[in-house]
């Protein structure tokens, strides 16, 4: 029997996560089976106080936490390549519930969103102990996520990304999703982390698993790195 907490504003939400219970608008990671949330008892209820809104800002995309991927699909200012990457994502009922700051916050390695955001170099608007802050989501990856609560994503507008994902189907988990831009190269490789450059693509630890060997991944991932490379300045 799960506890089920509905936040009406920022500070209660804090507070109730800071005490173990688990965030949640969409709801797809915690009902995922296999989820290393999917068993938490407490859960917090934010979608009353997050933003669903996409909007332009100067030059940024701002996309609400709450902001489902069929959204963000369906909108007509979104850029090329973040429809194409919301769209990895083959299950239309998936896409209807999955929010952007929910995939996120998992900060999982089989991620479909997470390497192209990087490239993109978006920062994120959060709410923690020192109230509101804006971060690089570079930094909010690195650390593994935090306790904060994700309240949008800010994206440049005039950036250009190029990304792939391979795995065995459309609706299996992928083996790697692999995104460049003038930035650099972002990946997720599943079981064996994400990487935040060449260099850590080059330096990371290759599993075997159901997606692939180890060294198959290793493969396709300095292969795609390369290949990217070139698309974007080409």
């Amino acid at each position: 029997m799960r506890e089920i907490f509905k936040a009406s504003e920022l500070q209660e939400a804090f507070s109730l996560k800071e005490k173990g219970a688990v965030y949640f608008a969409g709801g797809s990671e915690i009902l995922r089976l296999g989820s290393s949330v999917g068993k938490v008892k407490s859960l917090i209820d934010v979608n009353s106080i997050l933003s669903h809104e996409i909007k332009k800002e100067g030059g940024f995309l701002v996309i609400g936490a709450a902001v489902t991927f069929q959204e963000i699909l369906e909108c007509g200012f979104s850029p090329e390549w973040l429809r194409k990457a919301v769209h990895l994502m083959a299950s239309q009922a998936l896409r209807n519930q999955a929010t952007i700051g929910g995939n996120i916050a998992c900060v999982r390695d089989d991620s479909y969103l997470i390497p192209s955001l990087l490239a993109s170099g978006a920062s994120l608007t959060v709410y923690g102990t020192r109230g509101l802050a804006s971060i690089p989501l570079e930094d909010y990856v690195r650390k593994g996520g935090c306790s904060c609560l994700i309240l949008s994503v800010s994206i440049p507008s005039d950036v250009k990304v190029a990304l792939k994902r391979f795995s065995r189907s459309a609706s299996s988990h992928s083996a790697l999703n692999i995104a460049a831009s003038s930035r650099g190269v972002f990946a997720c490789v599943k079981s064996s982390g994400i990487a935040l450059s060449v260099d850590e693509l080059e330096k990371l630890e290759y599993r075997d698993d159901i997606t692939g060997s180890g060294e198959y991944k290793k493969y396709l991932a300095l292969e795609e790195a390369g290949r990217l490379m070139k698309e974007v300045n080409a």
